[in-house]
């Protein structure tokens, strides 16, 4: 049986903001302009992965929650440089360091949703 649609919707989504996160060119305006997406997503992330949470370790769910507060935290900061010193050299280095971050973050989003389709599924073949 194939996974709920809102699964589905979200696998979608994710693969699209996937694609926009590869696709970065590191620049300061890039990123600002994907950051607050990438986190829009990861609010929806406890919804979509209700079926993993379970079995996540606690170890790693605090992580997910306190990645989410670093990546907010970093793109403030990032706007602030921008904002006030753009001609700053940690305009770069933090620009180019959260494109990997928020690469990194969508890719495991993917994965996650991927396992949560699977467990839905699986949970759905053993109710028939």
């Amino acid at each position: 049986m194939e996974p709920s649609d809102a699964l589905s919707r979200l696998a979608d989504l994710q693969r699209s903001l996937e694609a926009r996160t590869q696709a970065l060119d590191g620049s300061p305006e890039s990123v600002l302009d994907i950051g607050p997406v990438v986190l829009d997503f990861a609010a929806t992330e406890e919804q979509a992965f209700l079926p993993l949470l379970e079995l996540l370790e606690p170890a790693v769910r605090a992580e997910l929650d306190g990645e989410h507060e670093s990546l907010l935290q970093d793109l403030d900061l990032l706007r602030w440089l921008v904002d006030t010193t753009p001609e700053s050299t940690d305009v770069a280095v933090l620009a180019e360091a959260l494109t990997s971050r928020l690469r990194r973050h969508i890719a495991r989003d993917g994965r996650l949703l991927a396992q949560a389709q699977r467990l839905e599924r699986a949970g759905r073949d053993r109710k028939k």
